[in-house]
Formats: structure tokens, C-alpha cells, sequence
């Protein structure tokens, strides 16, 4: 769950209530579509590095080296894995890097013993240089502008407040 809020010195400006799970919203897909991924763009698996018990983030950059789209504080991209059943799955995943880095895109997963694969298949089967399939950045979750903020996140849901945490503090709030 995150929070933006009071602070201690102030009052409520703006506050937002989002529940965030570890593994989103499940669609089922025919192999090949993938309904609800906006422009599809392939990405090689740059970096991936453990950062818990069973959560690791992962860079993805594009293969020839280009650019990859903007995006703000709360964005998420779609990701498109396999799931146990051999078709495909699309799960949504809080950009967490640096967002000024026009060349990779960091997410981070929790495995989800209980999930369909998807998660399981990020943290124990791809692999640094593997190619994954993913959708344009979107955000349902924007940083509103404020004089202060009170950001309060538990669990993977520190993903997308830690870019909101950054903007707010190159903003001076």
C-alpha cells in the first residue's frame, strides 16, 4: 500500500490511496496477441541482480542500443512472460531506475510462489542477455504536484515511490 500524504510541518495538500500487489492483473493471451500491450518492443535482459529473498531487479535495454520512451515517476510497463500452461501471460511492472537514463528501464519482481509463473519465471529463469517482449510505459499512478509529501510504501510496493521520492526531491518538496 503507498500513501502520499500530511507531513509532520503541514497540512494535507494532496493524498492518493493505490494498493499495489506483487502480481497484477492476470490476462490471458493468445500466443502471438497480446491484448493490452501498447507498441510492443523487444529488450535484452541487461542486468540482473538479487536485492531480497526472493526479489530481483532487472535492466532491460533495447538490442541495437536506442533509446527506449520517456517516462514519469509511477510509470509501469507491460512485460509478457511464459506461464506454466505454455502460452503467454502480460504482467505490469513499476519502472524503479533512473528515469534520466534514456537507455535502460529497471523494474523490480517478487516471486509469488502461488502466482500463475510470471514471477516465478522473471526471478528463477531469465537470464542476463535473454529477450523479453514489452509495452510502452503508461501511468495510473502520477505524482501530483505539492509543496511537501509524505511517501509511505511497504513491501514491492516501494517500486514506483522510489522514482516518486527522487522527482520530489530534484523538485525541492
Amino acid at each position: 500500500m503507498a500513501v502520499r500524504g500530511p507531513t509532520r510541518s503541514g497540512p494535507v495538500t494532496s493524498l492518493k490511496l493505490v494498493t499495489i500487489d506483487g502480481d497484477s492483473i492476470q490476462r490471458e493471451d493468445v500466443p502471438g496477441h497480446h491484448p493490452g500491450v501498447q507498441s510492443k518492443d523487444s529488450v535484452r535482459v541487461a542486468a540482473k541482480d538479487v536485492l531480497a529473498d526472493g526479489v530481483v531487479a532487472i535492466t532491460l535495454v533495447r538490442p541495437d542500443g536506442d533509446r527506449l520512451p520517456d517516462w514519469t515517476p509511477g510509470s509501469h510497463i507491460d512485460v509478457v512472460v511464459p506461464d506454466s500452461g505454455g502460452s503467454s501471460l502480460v504482467r505490469q511492472y513499476s519502472l524503479c531506475g533512473d528515469r534520466w537514463d534514456a537507455h535502460s528501464y529497471r523494474i523490480a519482481v517478487l516471486r509469488e510462489p502461488q502466482s500463475r509463473g510470471g514471477s516465478q519465471y522473471l526471478v528463477d529463469e531469465l537470464a542476463v542477455g535473454d529477450l523479453i517482449s514489452i509495452g510502452t510505459p503508461r501511468n495510473h499512478f502520477k505524482l501530483s504536484p505539492a509543496r511537501r509529501f509524505q511517501f509511505i510504501a511497504g513491501g514491492i510496493g516501494i517500486t514506483p515511490i522510489m522514482t516518486m521520492i527522487d522527482a520530489a526531491d530534484v523538485d525541492g518538496a
